[in-house]
């Protein structure tokens, strides 16, 4: 952020604030966005992940269940 307020047109003010261009702030505020949509991706990538964990163990278990039901089923062919 430094190299972004390093302009000899922007001088820092006496109570140590600067003033910055609308260009400044902007690529400040682009930076920000930029974070925060990185780290949007990331938790719903991780949630993404959890769920297709939980799927696969519902899976298998409804696999089971299954051929758990047709061995315990009397065998009606004559």
């Amino acid at each position: 952020m430094i190299t972004l307020i390093d302009d000899p047109r922007h001088r820092l003010a006496e109570d140590g604030t600067a003033r910055l261009s609308m260009e400044q702030a902007k690529a400040i505020l682009d930076l920000r966005l930029q974070r925060l949509t990185a780290l949007g991706r990331e938790e719903i990538s991780e949630e993404l992940d959890k769920l297709a964990v939980e799927i696969a163990a519902i899976s298998t278990s409804c696999v089971r269940a299954r051929a758990s039901r047709a061995s315990s089923r009397p065998n009606l062919s004559r």
